[in-house]
């Protein structure tokens, strides 16, 4: 019989107090093994990525046909390629070269001819102020050719007495007036009239219906309170708006740009004095100094252009 405390040279069996904490290590071993394949495939795949990557990079880029001729010309030759091949390589995206940037306004230009609406209506603009540059040839109170008792007469250049086509007075000939109608329409005697026989300021003293008159044959667009064409007066007034603008937005843009130009290349205390100039220029009251020289001048275009363009360049 062996004594108590001696060793039988058996394998102690565990206890249930050191159990858990052996199964809690062999889990973290388990875990931490398995966190370092992890990391190790994700490194392993990284640099796989990066190899194919600098691969694609690094691998020459065939050749483009400078033509779709040449796509289309097949090539002689074992191993030299077919058509087929050089048309994949022309259609490819990796060898398709870069395009060039557009400036700005090319870009602008595009942006705009996409909109049909804006498209149409540059066209229809263009139209009618080509129009109204003629306007003197399509709407005039005056005959382009006239042809009295064997000969010929220009009234939309020249000017003639009524006497000259049987009038009592020296005036200048009103061609609506009864009197020269008659005379025009007797035999030997005609004129070639513009399209619209009124121009801008003509007052008809001789209309069959009151003033403001509706649309007729006679005055397309009808007359206003006074008994001016509409229609002559919009295709007069068309041009000089148009006219009148593009002429002040040049005057102001040279002169901006002259006035930058000085300032910026001198500097110093040319700058700083012509910009306290500027600033004192622009906090004048333009519409009293308008009243003041209309006051002063008669009304014109040409002061109005004046005027707006002292205020118009800054």
């Amino acid at each position: 019989m062996k004594p108590s405390g001696q060793s039988t040279g058996m394998p102690a069996a565990p206890t249930a107090s050191t159990a858990p904490s052996e199964a809690a290590s062999v889990s973290t071993t388990a875990m931490t093994a398995a966190t370092a394949t992890r990391t190790s495939a994700a490194t392993a795949a990284a640099a796989a990525r990066e190899t194919v990557e600098v691969d694609a990079v690094l691998e020459p880029v065939p050749a483009l046909p400078r033509s779709r001729a040449e796509v289309r010309q097949p090539v002689d030759g074992p191993g030299s390629g077919s058509t087929e091949d050089a048309r994949k390589a022309f259609g490819s995206g990796r060898a398709r070269p870069a395009r060039a940037s557009l400036s700005p306004g090319r870009r602008a230009w595009l942006r705009f001819r996409s909109n049909r609406r804006g498209w149409i209506s540059l066209w229809i603009f263009v139209a009618i102020f080509g129009l109204s540059l003629f306007a003197e040839l399509l709407s005039n109170d005056r005959p382009l050719v006239a042809h009295y008792e064997g000969q010929l007469y220009w009234p939309l250049w020249n000017f003639y007495p009524e006497t000259t086509f049987g009038g009592d007075f020296h005036t200048r000939t009103d061609w609506h007036d009864p009197f020269i109608v008659e005379q025009m329409s007797k035999d030997g005697n005609w004129a070639i009239w513009p399209p619209n026989r009124y121009s801008f300021d003509t007052i008809n003293y001789f209309a069959a219906s009151p003033n403001p008159a509706p649309p007729s044959a006679e005055n397309l667009l009808g007359t206003d309170d006074r008994g001016r064409d509409v229609l002559a007066r919009l295709l007069y007034g068309f041009r000089l708006s148009v006219l009148f603008g593009l002429a002040l937005t040049t005057i102001g843009v040279v002169a901006g740009v002259l006035a930058g130009a000085v300032q910026g290349y001198f500097g110093g205390r040319l700058d700083l004095a012509f910009q306290r100039f500027i600033e004192v220029w622009s906090a004048i009251p333009e519409l009293y100094l308008l009243l003041i020289l209309a006051a002063m001048f008669e009304p014109s275009v040409w002061i109005l252009l004046v005027i707006l363009s002292l205020f118009g360049w800054m």
